[in-house]
């Protein structure tokens, strides 16, 4: 067995950064799930709001194990991909690195596309943020 990491160290530095972070704070901050009309005709839920009843085990635990199944199904499946692909076209054999920057890939893209289907109100922040994330991406890695 070897030590040497899946991902290179710049890639875990921007996921942190620009590739998941960005994307998840304009969420946070644009996100409306309950209407402006419908919170000003019912002022009780900003106390249910305020009490943090949104923070519950169950979803905790469902997303919690959703980011392990795909954990598991994002390693296994390149991997068994490349188990009768050894070779580019070139010749050139296929390593480490590039079955990391595979698994990373799928992973930012999926990270973000999930992000992307939850989110209900779009504004022109969200869509520079969110598609914005994965050109830089797509940029950074070539």
């Amino acid at each position: 067995f070897s030590q040497q990491p899946l991902y290179d160290a710049a890639y875990l530095t921007m996921y942190n950064i620009c590739f998941t972070s960005l994307p998840v704070l304009a969420y946070s901050l644009l996100e409306q799930h309950i209407s402006i009309e419908t919170l000003t005709s019912n002022p009780k839920l900003y106390m249910t709001v305020s009490n943090n009843a949104m923070l519950q085990w169950k979803p905790f635990l469902y997303w919690t194990a959703l980011g392990a199944f795909d954990g598991l199904v994002f390693f296994f499946g390149v991997y068994f991909s490349f188990q009768s692909i050894s070779l580019a076209d070139n010749g050139q054999v296929f390593g480490n690195w590039t079955f990391g920057t595979i698994v990373f890939t799928i992973l930012v893209f999926t990270v973000t596309l999930k992000l992307a289907l939850d989110t209900r109100f779009w504004t022109w922040m969200n869509h520079a943020v969110i598609w914005g994330s994965l050109a830089f991406y797509i940029f950074f890695s070539f």
